[in-house]
């Protein structure tokens, strides 16, 4: 019974490795139990169709999409505004905010996780508040193929495991109960990892990242004045600047004193006494 478990583990863990093959048992090796796998890539969810490299059936493109878009307005507040409403009403979500000033211009910028049903009737109705669009990019990325790859590991991952629970049934002994479920440990890791790269991927399909950068360009009056003022100040620090580099060299000017003062008493003696 050892070796016959031994056996089926081995050709179990055959099977794993060539998910495109459909692996029939025989009564030889299975105590009369005929098992049969099917690997299948199950039906995707996405616009678009592709077939696969069979011809025989097609499978749902999945589409990874991500936008950027910089444009100027004239009042910046009335357009985070209209951005956090149209968020809303497409149902999508704010990653990431800052807001940047300086001297020429005041700047948003935005991280956001729109439902890709809705990234460009998003993008349409942000646009429509903008005084200039300086830039607008909307890229895509095809990633059925690699969703196609995670699916398909999933399934023979979770077969895999029924077959493994089928011969933990069968054990005799503790040792093949402790072989059987150290393979079990593996599988189920393997299971929970692919679980969350296909859910990360199905994140990024179905929510698109965009980034959104809004700016208003301060009048020219106030750019003036703002120079002005930090001209000014600039000076200011870089006088106080200097008196504290003074003030450190105190024990300079101390020793200067005790020499130069005896020097200068000296060289004044000596004029007045040539003079008379």
């Amino acid at each position: 019974m050892k070796k016959t478990l031994y056996l089926i583990g081995c050709m179990l863990t055959m099977w794993a490795c060539n998910p495109s093959q459909t692996t029939n048992y025989s009564e030889d090796f299975t105590d009369g139990y005929d098992y049969e796998v099917e690997t299948t890539a199950p039906q995707l969810s996405k616009r678009s169709k592709v077939s696969n490299h069979s011809g025989s059936s097609n499978v749902e493109a999945k589409i990874r999409r991500t936008a950027y878009i910089n444009f100027q307005t004239q009042n910046t507040e009335k357009t985070k505004l209209l951005v956090d409403e149209c968020i809303v009403e497409c149902g999508g979500i704010v990653i990431n905010e800052d807001i940047n000033n300086n001297d020429r211009r005041t700047t948003h910028n935005l991280h956001v996780h729109i439902p890709a049903q809705h990234l460009d009737s998003f993008l349409l109705r942000i646009e429509a508040g903008a005084m200039k669009v300086d830039y607008k990019e909307i890229s895509q990325e095809d990633v059925t193929t690699q969703h196609i790859d995670l699916s398909t590991r999933l399934l023979n991952k979770q077969e895999l495991e029924k077959k493994y629970l089928q011969l933990l049934t069968k054990a005799n002994n503790i040792n093949e109960i402790l072989s059987i479920e150290r393979e079990l440990n593996q599988i189920r890791s393997d299971i929970e990892s692919t679980t969350q790269q296909l859910a990360y991927l199905n994140q990024q399909i179905d929510y698109s990242s965009c980034r959104i950068s809004f700016y208003k360009i301060l009048p020219s009056n106030i750019h003036n004045g703002s120079v002005m003022l930090n001209a000014l100040r600039a000076g200011l620090d870089n006088f106080v600047s200097f008196l504290m580099f003074c003030i450190r060299l105190w024990p300079f000017w101390i020793l200067a004193l005790i020499i130069g003062i005896p020097l200068y008493v000296k060289r004044r003696n000596k004029k007045q006494c040539k003079k008379s």
